[in-house]
């Protein structure tokens, strides 16, 4: 008898060894390296914006910037590399207007907004206030911005070697993530976030603003107008709705809209989403916020449901995430992916554009 439990006893404890083996090597497979990210702003926005998605991050001038009402969606602020554009100029000596005005001005209008303050390097003439927007050199995820992506991608690499690289896009930036892992297939990313994405410039123009009352005319004015102001900008693309058959079907994928952005309409986003439903992907999830406008997503009434959503989702694909966000997020995660069905039926979307 004691010689069965003995028995027994060793089997038990065998098992319960491979178990944990399988178990510990499961999570070290999922999280086998720490985790990095790349975040690419949005068409008026810069790496000062990075506060509201981080409590504290030290710019590349010597100058910390903190987000006092941003969420925590870049760990703790390292291993983080923010994309500059080309409409971004930073290389123009600070001149009466940069040095007396423009920082006030940006202060009291732009990052108060947000719930972001800097510290300034006294030091150095270089500054987070130098990044000035030039409407002239916009490009909007196109030709100069998947290069400028490319380039900060390689950097990153060089600079935080074996990690798991989250590849964060806002708008126009999310637009150019997208278009350069459709391009570029970069191997050392693991997930992508895009925030606010739009699949072509004409489709999101024939939503936003919430005109109803626009028409093709009116539509058309518009896109001549952009043209015109952003002069690095071509009318034809490409755009992420025409780059879906080239993203690699097995990189996790979460789009974020909001019922109420008056910039990039949920329609635009949701159309994106469809797309690659129907190009058979299988992890692109999509979260739906219903009160936030386009540049509160992290720092409006909805920011916990958009944080607890996105640690949910970094559990899911294996990179370093808050425990105590990631459950509040189940719930929500595990409703961000509907058929392309239940969208058009849910949100009535309009089958003459909006509907693969």
């Amino acid at each position: 008898m004691v010689a069965v439990m003995k028995n027994n006893l060793s089997v038990l404890i065998g098992l319960t060894i491979v178990v944990g083996v399988v178990v510990v090597g499961d999570i070290a497979q999922r999280v086998r390296w720490p985790t990095s990210y790349i975040y690419a702003p949005g068409l008026f926005g810069s790496p000062v914006v990075i506060g509201r998605y981080c409590s504290v991050f030290r710019a590349s001038t010597g100058e910390v910037v903190y987000g006092t009402r941003g969420g925590d969606i870049f760990g703790d602020g390292t291993r983080v590399t923010p994309v500059v554009f080309g409409e971004i100029d930073v290389q123009r000596p600070r001149g009466w207007f940069r040095r007396a005005i423009a920082p006030s001005i940006i202060r009291s209008i732009f990052l108060s907004r947000f719930g972001i303050t800097v510290r300034e390097n006294e030091e150095s003439d270089t500054t987070i206030f130098n990044y000035i927007f030039d409407v002239r050199f916009a490009n909007i995820a196109q030709k100069e911005d998947i290069e400028a992506l490319k380039e900060n991608y390689a950097i990153h690499v060089a600079r935080y070697p074996n990690t798991n690289i989250v590849l964060f896009g806002d708008s126009r930036g999310a637009a150019t993530v997208f278009n350069f892992i459709a391009m570029y297939h970069p191997t050392a990313v693991r997930c992508m976030i895009l925030e606010g994405i739009f699949d072509t410039i004409p489709h999101l123009l024939s939503h936003c603003f919430y005109c109803s009352w626009k028409g093709d005319f009116i539509e058309n004015v518009l896109h001549t107008m952009l043209i015109g102001c952003a002069q690095k900008y071509c009318a034809h693309g490409p755009f992420p709705g025409q780059y879906v058959d080239q993203i690699p079907g097995d990189i996790p994928i979460l789009l974020v809209t909001s019922l109420m952005d008056e910039v990039v309409p949920y329609q635009s986003t949701m159309r994106l989403y469809q797309l690659l439903k129907a190009q058979g992907h299988t992890r692109v999830h999509l979260l739906v916020l219903q009160k936030s406008h386009h540049d509160s997503y992290m720092v409006g009434i909805e920011r916990d449901v958009y944080q607890s959503c996105v640690h949910a989702f970094y559990k899911e694909v294996g990179v370093a995430y808050d425990p105590v966000w990631a459950t509040r997020g189940e719930d929500i995660f595990a409703k961000t992916s509907p058929s392309s069905e239940e969208l058009t039926t849910h949100y009535m979307l309009t089958k003459q554009c909006c509907c693969v």
